[in-house]
């Protein structure tokens, strides 16, 4: 099967952000190109940082157009999913380590009118995944074991998407499957190769001195010129 040369979309994870501008943030995210602003929402549990509160998903929608995701890194999300759709998340994304009752939890989103998406870990089997695949429009990759400041990408990550990329397509479904980094551009090209459609940006593009718009510019010249070596 021939390698995916093709361009991947890009979300821009704001907890990476200045946390003084992040609604011109917001707002230049879309300018550049962007197809979503991703928030990671935890509770200290499940990933040792701290992120966002569902409220924030409001304040994205009053600077920009674009999709916000919620992803709901903590065990017992299911208090949390009704804020975040209030608050207008089109999306939320579950932990597949955080809820005893995930297929329930799934339903409920969707039947709130938000999207469903399903996170999993890399020190996690994908078999936690076989009877999910069906309840989601999207499954989100960690690369790394997300909130340590030493996170490095995990090679395994690569086989990961790979395997979920035809599981995915043996489905015959239209269901997204986005990776979180760190992704340097030659990490990306890998992944989006074996099938992710989404990457999930933070340092890589944001709170950069050159700006977010130079940063992404100069991601995605070196991100092709990667793809086109594979």
């Amino acid at each position: 099967m021939s390698k995916d040369k093709s361009e991947p979309k890009i979300a821009a994870a704001l907890l990476y952000a200045d946390l003084m501008r992040l609604g011109e943030t917001a707002a230049e995210a879309e300018a550049a190109g962007c197809s979503e602003i991703f928030l990671h929402i935890t509770d200290g549990r499940m990933a040792p940082r701290l992120g966002f509160a569902p409220e924030f998903a409001a304040a994205v929608k009053r600077v920009t157009g674009l999709p916000c995701a919620a992803c709901l890194l903590m065990r017992d999300p299911e208090p949390w999913i009704a804020q975040c759709i209030a608050a207008g998340a089109d999306t939320v994304i579950l932990q597949a380590e955080g809820s005893t009752h995930i297929q329930r939890a799934l339903t409920s989103i969707r039947e709130q009118g938000s999207k469903a998406g399903i996170a999993i870990n890399p020190g996690s089997s994908l078999t936690k995944l076989d009877y999910l695949l069906g309840d989601v429009e999207r499954v989100h990759v960690f690369t790394s074991e997300w909130g340590f400041a030493d996170s490095r990408f995990i090679a395994s990550s690569v086989e990961r998407v790979a395997i979920l990329r035809e599981n995915l397509r043996e489905r015959k479904g239209h269901t997204g499957l986005s990776v979180d980094g760190p992704l340097t551009p030659y990490e990306a090209a890998r992944v989006v190769s074996e099938g992710a459609d989404t990457l999930t940006l933070g340092s890589e593009i944001l709170g950069r001195p050159e700006g977010l718009t130079a940063a992404l510019d100069a991601y995605r010249r070196d991100l092709r010129a990667r793809q086109l070596a594979l």
